[in-house]
């Protein structure tokens, strides 16, 4: 398929084979070009002076206070990110992946072990830094089969100092792609263990009728060995009710957590006392986005 043809498939958002996406067999830089709209000395500019074309700052968690930094590509790099993660999103996700995945969410990740008694969770630590040059590499070249150097330079232009961006659209995506294999491993474990396997994001629940724990072992075991970690490791028995993604999981129903409950009555109480219009305005959108997670949580019990 050529690649104008491959380009329009993709603008569509349908999604295709990897063997359709316009990043497969790439082997010129001027094909490279074409695709990210780029020209190439600008291409070179760009993997050559990185600070350039990043905006570093810091962000507190509201919750628990930690600071972290995010490593934001901005002008034409952020353009750039924002193309190729529109075309990686175009390509068929595995079943057991649930975010970035379209039409899919936190609460349809957590519907998937809800009638399962027991619940293993296991949270990748610093699952961008942790996803590397060499990883990233490997996806162009081995699995999209992209030449050499037109690996290097998507490689090149998707890290910031030999990683994955902490505030880049392509993140998401290229986190999954560059383990591709680790995940492809841990689910057909999963699948002769007749578990079901989820995966959002740096989230990972696995769930069965009873859980072999030398299993998540091995599991446990092919994490390190792609140089990833993992903590916030939990295992829910079958009379526990189960967290995951925002959710809780009881008695083969899922239910809003506590703390959603006391954030849609605190802001049902800020709207009363609130007079400056702006500020009522973030308030609404607030409690709107609580509720459309309430309603998508009774529409998959039902």
């Amino acid at each position: 398929m050529d690649i104008k043809r491959k380009l329009k498939m993709a603008k569509k958002k349908k999604t295709y084979s990897k063997a359709n996406s316009p990043f497969y067999k790439i082997k010129t830089k001027n094909k490279l070009a074409a695709i990210i709209k780029i020209d190439f000395p600008q291409i070179e500019k760009i993997c050559t002076d990185p600070d350039k074309y990043y905006k570093v700052y810091d962000i507190e968690n509201e919750e628990n206070g930690k600071i972290r930094t995010i490593e934001e590509p901005i002008d034409d790099l952020r353009r750039l990110h924002d193309r190729i993660a529109y075309f990686l999103g175009c390509i068929s996700p595995p079943e057991y992946l649930f975010c970035p995945v379209s039409g899919k969410s936190a609460v349809t990740n957590v519907s998937q072990h809800k009638n399962n008694p027991e619940l293993v969770i296991l949270d990748i630590t610093r699952y961008f830094p942790n996803t590397t040059f060499g990883r990233i590499y490997d996806f162009f070249n081995t699995e999209m089969c992209c030449a050499n150097d037109i690996s290097w330079y998507l490689s090149k232009l998707m890290t910031y100092y030999g990683h994955l961006p902490t505030g880049s659209p392509i993140s998401p995506y290229l986190s999954y792609y560059a383990h591709k294999p680790m995940w492809e491993n841990i689910y057909s474990i999963c699948c002769d263990q007749g578990y079901n396997l989820t995966v959002y994001m740096d989230d990972v629940g696995i769930s069965g009728k009873s859980i072999s724990m030398s299993v998540i072992w091995e599991i446990k075991g092919l994490i390190k060995r792609y140089g990833l970690n993992y903590h916030k490791e939990k295992f829910y028995s079958k009379k526990q009710a189960k967290l995951l993604t925002g959710a809780v999981i009881h008695k083969g129903e899922m239910k809003l957590r506590n703390k959603h409950h006391l954030k849609i009555r605190n802001i049902k109480k800020a709207l009363l006392d609130c007079k400056d219009e702006n500020e009522h305005k973030k308030l609404e959108q607030s409690l709107k986005g609580l509720y459309a997670y309430q309603k998508q949580i009774e529409k998959c019990n039902s």
